[in-house]
């Protein structure tokens, strides 16, 4: 019997497979290791990692020293873990022992303009001269919209220090001439574009002395985001410390081009200062991404093999919906730490549309608003359809900003409402804040046309329903403008528009 296409293309695609799979086999490398990075150099290169001490480091991990990422094209560097000490007296202090148990990537810069824009599609960034410029004017909440999309992460504080200080204990990290770094400050040209030399802007990366890593511009050029809540260093020596559970700034390191050397020694932390939606012209970030055993990916102690969500540390192999795919690896669009399948399952949240995703998740949209315009005074009950209304939350509609009453939520697809008063013109109508230019604003022109001294909504003698553009009087107002047939002798002697 022939098999069909589908059979055939399936029989096709395992064959593929299991080639390729040989393939990486014949090449000593296990099936799925490294999906997300291209290798570029394996060993460090001693001219760039001069110290001997971190290059066996290194080569010890058993990763690449030098890669691409895949999802981004961000060339990143691997960070061996270390113990080293964190802070610095009269400046950040207590110096304290930080211990990392874990190797980790780190870009070799901070993200371009081009790289941001090659993921997300647009360009925020004030100095936009140079697409080869550290982006800039992201948030920290900016920053999660990238690195979902490419799977990557911000450094933890420590992680961000261990990498800048490169194996140094002074102010400021390694340069050509001070391979164990320096406490001057005059020397900072070296290493970054600060207030002293940037001519108040930024500059394209890459462009001053790499650290004993091969990092450049750890100092200087746009301060860099750090996953961390902004606090105080916790009491003691620390392992692989993620900084307070909560609080208001998040971490930023590494000084910037407005910012004098001060802010550029390793040991220097700053805060926003109005929360993870702040941006500015001198806030960006670097990247980073944990690097695990090639039969572990998540290094959550599950091998590949046996871990039902592999790529993401799930240690519990915790599956609520039992579909055979870990609940760190269901989407949780609520960030609450739980996946949004296990939300619905306990009741904790509701799914009117039964697709999977949380009422409070889903984006609302206008498809039609019926009628299509009434007076500018306001008043018109209106009929609103379209997509992801929910009556069990607080539902919002507004006309041009304005809130209407009467807010009547039928059903899933369809709400009533009453205009508020507006301006003349198109107005967008908009359900839970997503809407589309919906309804026309008429302005009121009720009065006395035919100047016989009776308005014209009392006017039996005035036929006209509405008068171009305008609405005579607030009981014709559902109607398109038109003129109603009269007879001849009814006909005002002079209408003035």
């Amino acid at each position: 019997m022939k098999p069909t296409n589908t059979v055939a293309k399936l029989f096709s695609s395992v064959s593929t497979l299991a080639v390729v799979a040989g393939a990486m086999a014949l090449n000593g490398v296990a099936w799925g290791e490294a999906s997300w990075y291209t290798v570029l150099e394996q060993t460090p290169n001693p001219a760039v990692v001069t110290d001997a001490v971190l290059r066996q480091k290194i080569v010890a991990s058993g990763s690449p020293w030098r890669v691409r990422d895949n999802s981004s094209g961000i060339e990143m560097l691997l960070i061996p873990g270390g113990i080293f000490n964190m802070g610095e007296e009269g400046w950040a202090p207590p110096v304290h022992t930080v211990t990392l148990t874990r190797a980790f990537y780190l870009g070799k810069t901070e993200v371009t303009q081009a790289q941001w824009q090659a993921i997300m599609g647009s360009n925020p960034s004030y100095f936009s001269g140079n697409p080869n410029n550290p982006v800039e004017q992201v948030s920290f909440n900016d920053i999660a919209g990238f690195n979902t999309a490419t799977n990557l992460r911000l450094p933890s504080e420590a992680e961000w220090e261990y990498a800048c200080r490169g194996n140094t204990t002074t102010a400021f990290h390694s340069m050509p001439g001070y391979p164990n770094g320096t406490n001057d400050d005059s020397l900072v040209g070296n290493i970054a574009w600060y207030g002293s030399n940037s001519g108040g802007t930024t500059h394209a990366v890459a462009g001053k002395a790499a650290n004993a890593f091969g990092m450049y511009d750890m100092s200087g050029n746009v301060f860099e985001w750090c996953n961390d809540w902004y606090g105080s260093y916790a009491a003691g020596n620390a392992t692989d410390p993620a900084g307070p559970s909560s609080g208001f700034s998040r971490v930023l390191r590494g000084g910037s081009w407005d910012i004098s050397s001060i802010g550029c020694r390793s040991s220097y932390r700053a805060s926003d200062g109005v929360g993870p939606g702040a941006r500015r012209k001198d806030f960006g970030f670097r990247v980073a991404r944990t690097a695990f055993p090639s039969n572990d990916f998540d290094g959550d102690g599950i091998l590949n093999a046996t871990d039902n969500c592999p790529n993401v540390a799930n240690p519990t192999q915790a599956d609520c919906d039992g579909n055979g795919v870990g609940d760190a690896c269901e989407l949780d669009c609520n960030h609450n730490g739980f996946a949004d399948v296990c939300d619905i399952l306990s009741g904790a949240v509701t799914d009117q549309n039964l697709n999977g995703i949380p009422d409070t998740c889903e984006v609302s949209s206008v498809t039609r608003v019926q009628p299509i315009s009434g007076p500018s005074t306001g008043g018109t009950a209106v009929r609103i359809t379209g997509t992801n209304f929910f009556s069990a939350l607080p539902v919002s509609v507004t006309f041009g900003g304005a809130p209407a009453t009467n807010v009547v939520v039928v059903s899933l697809t369809e709400i009533t409402a009453v205009t508020p008063s507006g301006s003349p013109g198109d107005t967008v109508v908009a359900v839970n804040g997503a809407g589309a230019e919906e309804f026309y604003y008429r302005p009121s022109c009720d009065g006395d046309l035919d100047n016989n001294g009776t308005i014209d909504s009392s006017d039996l003698g005035l036929m006209l329903v509405n008068y171009g553009n305008c609405y005579e009087s607030a009981t014709t107002a559902q109607q398109e403008p038109m003129i109603f047939p009269m007879p001849e002798a009814a006909k005002p002697v002079a209408v003035k528009k």
